[in-house]
């Protein structure tokens, strides 16, 4: 999965996404296939960069309303609801051929001074052991005994892996927009087990993602994301997960929703015939 990141920060700059106006922008379609919601979080982001370049997203949730396509644009649109001088908010909502897709709430401050201004209410997890493999942006990490790994029968209740910046990039929007794509990879599989295998033909559609943003992602260390699924009822999963750099630092928090479907179920016929 080499190119998780890199396509991650390609889906926010031109000629896929472009800023129309003050308050909108248009992410150009990219083929077939379902809209990933990861793509709507990535180019949101983006949005809020291009409004507040010197402020940086600590936080955001996203609520899916709906269902997209590659193969057409989808339009931006971003409304301030607070500006003070260290912290901004903003909504930024999704749309394809006026129908919405998402609503995105993003709360964005600016940088302090110094690294104990910044830190000094965190608490760091201590230092967790380096992945040995050097040759890949994204690797799958089969974690400490005790995780329950089948990736042969795709029975994954805990989903744990390791990526890490191969370019020396400064820009922290990038460091966090690519953060944000990297959360929402694997997450909403957990769901499945043990109630059935992720391998067999089930669905499962995001209904909502959460990410608050602890400490700064250093480029040359591997951050450790762990996620895994709390409680399943009703047809709907609930995960929580967290991102640990090499060094011990807890970076980022990050929780989701997902319906989770059979094939049989009344709600995947209706989605079938849409």
């Amino acid at each position: 999965m080499e190119h998780v990141i890199t396509d991650a920060l390609a889906l926010t700059r031109a000629p896929i996404f472009e800023r129309l106006s003050d308050t909108t922008w248009r992410g150009a379609p990219r083929g077939g296939g379902t809209l990933m919601g990861s793509v709507m979080i990535c180019q949101s982001l983006r949005a809020m960069a291009d409004v507040f370049p010197n402020k940086f997203a600590h936080s955001f949730h996203v609520q899916f309303v709906g269902r997209g396509t590659s193969d057409k644009a989808v339009d931006y649109q971003l409304e301030l609801t607070s500006d003070a001088k260290s912290t901004s908010t903003a909504v930024v909502r999704a749309f394809q051929d006026g129908s919405p897709l998402a609503v995105m709430s993003i709360s964005a401050a600016v940088a302090p001074k110094s690294e104990k201004e910044r830190w000094s209410a965190v608490t760091d997890t201590g230092s967790h052991d380096r992945d040995p493999s050097e040759d890949a942006e994204v690797r799958w990490f089969l974690g400490p005994a005790g995780y329950m790994v089948s990736k042969a029968h795709g029975n994954i209740r805990y989903f744990p892996y390791w990526f890490h910046y191969r370019r020396d990039t400064k820009d922290e929007h990038d460091r966090i927009i690519a953060a944000a794509y990297v959360s929402d990879q694997g997450i909403s599989n957990t769901g499945f087990p043990p109630h059935v295998s992720v391998a067999d033909s089930n669905f499962n559609l995001t209904l909502n993602h959460s990410v608050w943003f602890h400490h700064p992602i250093v480029v040359d260390e591997w951050v450790m994301v762990q996620s895994e699924c709390t409680a399943t009822a009703n047809g709907r999963g609930v995960a929580h997960g967290y991102m640990i750099s090499e060094s011990g630092r807890r970076i980022a928090t990050f929780s989701q929703e997902v319906l989770l479907l059979s094939p049989n179920s009344a709600i995947m016929a209706d989605r079938v015939k849409e």
